[in-house]
């Protein structure tokens, strides 16, 4: 819940900037075709913004990955999930740590695993 807190901004504005960006030629067109306003929005202008809303959402995606490692140190690690909104929680980049410090050769394989999963992610 705190990492979409924190995707939330990143995303409104580059789909704001994208909007933004939308050139007046496209939103002329959807004038000449006698759309109403609302489906001009809908038909002309957010299609042509789509590429730089898929973008900021990307890069959202890619900046609360990045902010994993602070959970490392909040979360207090549980190996047993979400049991509660005021007890530890468990962590991918927790259960990455806590395997690859292990010395029992299948934790490690599962540690490498999780880092795999979480370049996959991003």
């Amino acid at each position: 819940m705190a990492l979409a807190i924190i995707m939330v901004p990143i995303v409104a504005r580059t789909a704001e900037e994208s909007l933004r960006t939308s050139s007046e030629h496209d939103a002329r067109s959807g004038i000449s075709f006698r759309y109403y306003p609302l489906a001009r929005s809908l038909g002309v202008i957010i299609p042509g913004a789509m590429t730089g809303i898929i973008t900021g959402v990307m890069l959202s995606v890619a900046r609360i990955a990045g902010e994993t490692a602070p959970l490392i140190f909040t979360a207090f690690g549980s190996q047993f999930g979400v049991q509660g909104l005021l007890k530890p929680i468990g962590a991918l980049p927790m259960q990455i740590f806590r395997y690859a410090t292990s010395p029992y050769k299948s934790e490690q394989q599962q540690a490498w695993a999780g880092a795999f999963l979480l370049i996959i992610m991003v």
